[in-house]
């Protein structure tokens, strides 16, 4: 379906199947190549696509590529659900990749934008982690 209607809404969203198909066989290295070719829908419909991309990063340890991949879903339709859960899938990436002023930097903005958030405690948890280093 991807490769016959790669340009049509159906063709895209096979893509998307696809990726997390692949993925779910353990296959990471195609579900990243079918992931490139997904087109992210606009609003709150894209956030998960994006995390998705990013913990495939995770995945293949590509930490930087990861905690970008984050940071785009926190910033692809900001909330107080998704943003900070996506924030501190950046930080936790970037001190994964010895980032560790990055992953502070995001770990002080859940704590200071989203301190009634799922995510405070582990922002700070994490930022005492950094400290201790």
């Amino acid at each position: 379906m991807s490769e016959e209607f790669p340009r049509t809404n159906a063709g895209n969203i096979a893509h998307f199947y696809a990726a997390v198909s692949s993925y779910e066989l353990g296959d990471i290295e195609n579900a990243l190549i079918y992931m490139e070719d997904f087109d992210v829908p606009e609003g709150i419909l894209g956030v998960g696509p994006l995390t998705f991309h990013g913990k495939l990063m995770l995945a293949n340890e590509s930490y930087e590529a990861a905690a970008d991949k984050f940071l785009q879903a926190a910033n692809w339709d900001e909330n107080s659900a998704t943003t900070p859960s996506n924030l501190l899938e950046a930080a936790q990436a970037h001190y994964s990749a010895g980032n560790f002023e990055q992953a502070n930097a995001i770990a002080d903005q859940i704590t200071n934008d989203y301190p009634q958030s799922g995510q405070f405690a582990e922002a700070q948890r994490l930022k005492g982690m950094i400290a201790a280093k």
